[in-house]
C-alpha cells in the first residue's frame, strides 16, 4: 500500500503520456468521459494552495508554459455547442454538470516563424494540435488522482469560454482582436482548459497596460481582411457581467472558409506584441505598458507601422492562381518551401 501511494504522482504522470491522446479527441470523448478512467481511489488534497504549485509543474512537465487555475464562472458557457463532439452536435444545448469547479488554464505559443510566414495554414493548426494534447494529459493526471475531468480545447471541443476566464486567472488582458493578449507570448497562445472539482487555488487577474494600449492601437482593426475588428472601446458582452472586445463572428468565418487553406490569423501576426522576444521588442513592450498616457503607445504604433509596413485589407484576400494564403504577412519559412525539396508532378 505504501509503495502504490508513493508512486502515485509518478503513475499519473506516465499514464498522462500514455493514454491521453485516444482518450480524448473530440470523435471519441463522449458526455460521460468525464469519469472515464478515473481512479476508483481518490487521494485527499492536503492544501488546495499547494495542490495548484504541482499543477503549474506538471503542466510545465507537459508542454504548457503558462499554467494558471480560475475559478469557474458559468455566465462564462456557450449555450450551444459551437461544434460538433463530445456526443454534440453544432447548435445543441450545451448541459454543463454542476459539480465543476475549477479550470487548469494552459496552452502553447506557437512557433515565430510559422506564425509570420504561414498564419492561415499551419500556424493554426499547429496550435490545435499541440494545446489539445496539453490538455489531454492533464486531464488524464487529474483523473488518475481519483478526481474527474473534462478538457476544453480544439479537439475536444469548447463548452466554456476562454477569454474571461484566462483574464480572470491572470493569463494576460484581453485585446481588441478578441483574444487574450498575454505579457510573454502576445496573442501568440493557444489555449486549452481542463476543468474538474479537484480542491485548488485560483490565480487573481492582472493589470499590465495591455489593455490601454489595445485602446490607441488598432493595427489589428486596420488589416484585418474581413473588417471583423471594431475601432470602438470595449463593453460589456451580452450582458454576461463581462466587458471586453467582442469581434464580428460571422464576418470573421465567412472569410476564414474562404481561404483555400481554411484560416486566418492576421489579427495576431499583425499584433505589435507578436514580437519574438529580443532586447528591442522586450524593452518597446515593457515601455509601452509602463507609460499610461497613451503617447507612447502612439509614438509605439506609428514605428511598429514604419518598420513593419503597413498593409490594406484586400492585402491579405486571396488571389486565385497563387499561393497568396500561404503567407499572408511575412516571408515564406525555409522549410514549407516545397520546391527546394520535392519534385512536382
Amino acid at each position: 500500500m505504501e509503495a502504490s501511494f508513493d508512486i502515485a504522482l509518478a503513475s499519473a504522470y506516465v499514464n498522462a503520456h500514455m493514454y491521453s491522446q485516444g482518450l480524448h479527441v473530440s470523435r471519441v470523448a463522449a458526455k460521460d468521459s468525464d469519469f472515464q478512467g478515473v481512479s476508483e481511489k481518490r487521494y485527499e488534497i492536503k492544501d488546495p494552495k499547494e495542490m495548484s504549485r504541482l499543477i503549474k509543474k506538471i503542466g510545465a512537465l507537459f508542454g504548457s508554459p503558462l499554467v494558471r487555475i480560475v475559478k469557474l464562472n458559468p455566465e462564462w458557457s456557450y449555450e450551444h455547442a459551437p461544434g460538433d463532439g463530445r456526443g454534440y452536435k453544432y447548435g445543441e444545448p450545451v448541459d454543463i454538470p454542476e459539480h465543476w469547479q475549477y479550470g487548469i488554464i494552459m496552452g502553447i505559443p506557437l512557433s515565430w516563424e510559422t506564425r509570420e510566414g504561414a498564419p492561415s495554414f499551419f500556424h493554426t493548426f499547429e496550435g490545435y494540435g499541440n494545446a489539445s494534447m496539453h490538455c489531454a494529459r492533464m486531464a488524464e493526471f487529474v483523473k488518475k488522482l481519483g478526481y474527474p475531468a473534462r478538457e476544453n480545447s480544439p479537439h475536444a471541443r469548447y463548452e466554456y469560454i476562454m477569454p474571461p476566464h484566462m483574464v480572470a486567472a491572470g493569463i494576460g488582458e484581453q485585446g481588441r482582436l478578441g483574444v487574450v493578449v498575454t505579457p510573454e507570448f502576445g496573442p501568440n497562445f493557444r489555449p486549452s482548459m481542463v476543468v474538474t472539482n479537484m480542491p485548488l487555488e485560483p490565480d487573481k487577474p492582472i493589470d499590465v497596460g495591455i489593455r490601454k494600449f489595445c485602446m490607441n492601437c488598432k493595427i489589428c482593426a486596420d488589416q484585418c481582411p474581413s473588417g471583423s475588428i471594431s475601432f470602438d472601446g470595449p463593453k460589456e458582452i451580452n450582458g454576461r457581467g463581462y466587458d471586453g472586445w467582442q469581434i464580428n463572428a460571422s464576418t470573421c468565418h465567412n472569410f476564414w472558409m474562404s481561404v483555400p487553406n481554411g484560416g486566418c490569423r492576421v489579427c495576431l501576426a499583425v499584433c505589435p506584441f507578436s514580437k519574438e522576444s529580443n532586447w528591442l521588442h522586450t524593452t518597446a513592450r515593457d515601455i509601452a505598458v509602463r507609460e499610461r498616457t497613451g503617447i507612447t503607445a502612439s509614438t509605439l504604433t506609428w514605428m511598429e507601422k514604419a518598420f513593419y509596413g503597413v498593409n490594406t485589407p484586400e492585402h491579405y484576400h486571396y488571389k486565385e492562381g497563387t499561393r497568396q494564403f500561404d503567407y499572408l504577412v511575412g516571408e515564406k519559412p525555409w522549410f514549407f518551401e516545397s520546391k527546394d525539396f520535392l519534385k512536382e508532378n
